[in-house]
């Protein structure tokens, strides 16, 4: 008798794909802000600061990721969310003249103008999911954080030898990985 993981059970397959319904029918179409990105929701589910809200990178980065999980589960409505959100990534959030892609932006432009490795790795996030799903600013996405990450996120001289035994790759390893999805398999 082989003994079957809960994992694989179809009762938990069937569970968390609920679980994700669930998700999904809450914040997919009520958090898009039609002034570009999405809404934050307090723990009462109100939107916060519905006039003018401040919307960080890593927010607007981990939605574009979630919709190209849920345009590959065939949810309806999700491609429009990913088209929205990198978007709203690639006009509002990258500095289109310095280069980098600044941590916080409102109507009115930046409100936190600093460049975190944190938001860029979420950005790297972002463009390599839409490239899963063919999303016309994928390539240029990861090209512009991949250099970003390379050039202002990387010293050499921080490197571990097994990492300088790949160059030249070993800077290229962000791209490398964004490019070779492992993480979403919509079917098991």
């Amino acid at each position: 008798m082989s003994a079957t993981s809960w994992l694989d059970l179809p009762t938990h397959r069937d569970w968390l794909k609920a679980e994700a319904g669930k998700l999904f029918d809450y914040f997919q179409f009520r958090s898009i802000n039609p002034n570009g990105g999405f809404f934050e929701f307090g723990p009462d589910g109100a939107v916060l600061n519905a006039d003018n809200p401040v919307r960080p990178v890593h927010l607007a980065a981990r939605m574009v990721h979630c919709m190209v999980i849920g345009h590959l589960m065939g949810r309806p409505g999700c491609a429009d969310l990913i088209d929205h959100g990198m978007r709203f990534i690639w006009e509002r959030h990258r500095d289109a003249e310095h280069g980098g892609y600044f941590w916080s932006v409102d109507d009115n432009g930046p409100v936190d103008a600093t460049k975190q490795g944190y938001g860029h790795a979420f950005v790297l996030l972002a463009a390599s999911s839409a490239l899963l799903v063919g999303h016309p600013l994928a390539d240029p996405m990861l090209e512009d954080v991949t250099t970003i990450l390379e050039t202002k996120f990387w010293e050499e001289s921080h490197a571990t030898p097994s990492r300088r035994n790949f160059q030249p790759t070993g800077r290229r390893l962000p791209a490398i990985a964004a490019r070779t999805p492992t993480c979403i398999s919509p079917k098991r």
